[in-house]
C-alpha cells in the first residue's frame, strides 16, 4: 500500500499510482490525517499555554470566526432560537439509547440514557447561547472553558462511579479513572477540532444563532 509521500512522489509509478479518483481520495484522506494531527497538536500547545506558530495561527482564525458570529447576532437584531439538545453529539447519544433498549442489561446496569449525557447538555446550553458573550474573545474564551469543562465533567462521572464498577467489573479504580479520563480526552479534542462556530454543523458554537 502507498504511504502518503509515495502518494505524492510515487504518483504514476508501477504499483503505486492510483488512477486520478483514487489519487485525490487518497489524497484527501492524508490531508485530514495531517490536519487532525496539526490541530491535535495545538490543542496540546494550548492545553499547556505554549503557542506554536500553528496554534496562534489557529486562534486568530477562530477569533475571526467569533466575530462574525458576533456580526451575524447582530445584524439579525434577535436571540437564540429554543434551546434543544441531542445529548452527546455524533450519534452518542442515540445509538446508547437505542442499545439500551435494546438490552435489559445495560439499561438496568447502566440506565437508558448516557451516564455522563448531562456533562453534554451542559455543554450544549453554553454552546447554543455562546454563554452570553459579547466580545470575540469573550467568546472564544467561553467556547474553550465550556468544552474544558465538559472534560472535567466526564471525569468527574468517572470518579463517581468507579467505586461500583470496579467491584462489578472486577477491574480497579485506577483503570476505570484512566479509562473515563481517556474517553473524556477524546471527546474534549473532538469539540475543540469540530465545535467552532461559523462552521454550517449542528453543533457548532452558537448554533442557537442563525449560521455566519
Amino acid at each position: 500500500m502507498c504511504s502518503c509521500s509515495s502518494i505524492f512522489a510515487g504518483a504514476g509509478r508501477r504499483g503505486c499510482g492510483p488512477a486520478p479518483f483514487a489519487l485525490r481520495l487518497s489524497v484527501l484522506i492524508c490531508g485530514l490525517f495531517l490536519g487532525f494531527a496539526l490541530f491535535s497538536e495545538a490543542v496540546r500547545a494550548e492545553e499547556s499555554q505554549i503557542g506554536g506558530w500553528f496554534g496562534q495561527w489557529l486562534r486568530g482564525q477562530e477569533l475571526a470566526a467569533h466575530q462574525r458570529l458576533l456580526d451575524r447576532i447582530e445584524q439579525a437584531g434577535a436571540g437564540p432560537t429554543a434551546f434543544v439538545s441531542d445529548g452527546c453529539s455524533g450519534g452518542f447519544s442515540e445509538n446508547w439509547a437505542r442499545l439500551a433498549e435494546q438490552s435489559p442489561y445495560l439499561r438496568e446496569r447502566h440506565g437508558a440514557e448516557l451516564p455522563f449525557e448531562p456533562c453534554c447538555v451542559i455543554h450544549d446550553r453554553a454552546y447554543h447561547d455562546i454563554a452570553g458573550a459579547s466580545s470575540a474573545l469573550a467568546s472564544y474564551q467561553a467556547r474553550y472553558q465550556a468544552d474544558q469543562a465538559l472534560r472535567r465533567c466526564v471525569e468527574d462521572v468517572g470518579q463517581n462511579r468507579s467505586a461500583d464498577l470496579s467491584g462489578h467489573y472486577g477491574v480497579s479504580e485506577d483503570q476505570l479513572h484512566a479509562a473515563y479520563a481517556a474517553l473524556a480526552k477524546i471527546m474534549y479534542r473532538a469539540v475543540r477540532f469540530g465545535g467552532g462556530p461559523c462552521t454550517g454543523l449542528p453543533w457548532r458554537w452558537g448554533y442557537g444563532y442563525l449560521e455566519c
